[in-house]
């Protein structure tokens, strides 16, 4: 018998990798008590879901942050609030830091290298089988975001404002319907990487259109 060093998942002896994560499998015996180490070394999406988890950390600071002055100008007037934000940049820029050292010390901790029986108990504990779908959830999130920023005006014109909220809930329901019969052919072990661009991609996009919408406040 042969075992995937990754999820282990047992095969026969013929087998070479394993059908859900695309690992080279090695005999089970090696496996056994967790005899093997060290696991394998880091793999590009590892290394880019440790750095896109860091950014993540670092946009969530410092939108926490952007809250908080938001929250505690509203009394003030539209210009006021304005003012209050732009002097709050540097508050932000700490948010950020302090978020993305937050986010690093995670990735370090999940991504490090450890006996293989070790990580598998950790990635069982932090990414269950439903922490991994809720994370890929970013995929289909991001196309959502995109489609009612972009789409909605110009389907609203088409069709009418009674009727474009229908037709948008149909797209919608569309779009998550493609994400989880996506997620059923694209191997495991890249569905945390994906499922995190996907996340970081809506963010970033939500920070720019906010930004672009500031701006256009103040300069109308």
């Amino acid at each position: 018998m042969k075992t995937c060093p990754y999820c282990g998942k047992e095969y026969p002896d013929d087998a070479a990798l394993c059908a859900e994560d695309f690992r080279v499998l090695v005999p089970a015996d090696l496996c056994t008590g967790g005899n093997i180490k060290k696991r394998w070394a880091l793999t590009p999406g590892q290394i880019f879901s440790a750095g896109a988890f860091a950014v993540l950390s670092a946009f969530c600071g410092v939108g926490v942050v952007c809250l908080l002055v938001r929250v505690l100008a509203s009394p003030l007037p539209k210009a006021q609030q304005l003012d209050a934000l732009a002097g709050s940049i540097r508050l932000m820029v700490a948010g950020g830091a302090i978020g993305f050292i937050f986010g690093s010390a995670c990735a370090l901790f999940f991504f490090r290298r450890r006996p293989l029986s070790a990580q598998l108990e950790v990635e069982r504990k932090y990414v269950s089988t439903a922490g991994l779908a809720n994370i890929f959830l970013g995929v289909p999130v991001f196309f959502i975001f995109l489609t009612i920023m972009m789409a909605y005006d110009p389907l609203a014109r088409r069709v009418g404002e009674r009727f474009a909220p229908y037709c948008l809930l149909g797209i919608i329901t569309g779009i998550v319907s493609a994400g989880l019969i996506l997620r059923d052919h694209i191997p495991r072990r890249l569905q945390l990487p994906i499922g995190l661009l996907g996340w970081l991609l809506t963010i970033g996009f939500l920070f720019w259109y906010d930004w672009f919408r500031m701006n256009a406040v103040v300069h109308p």
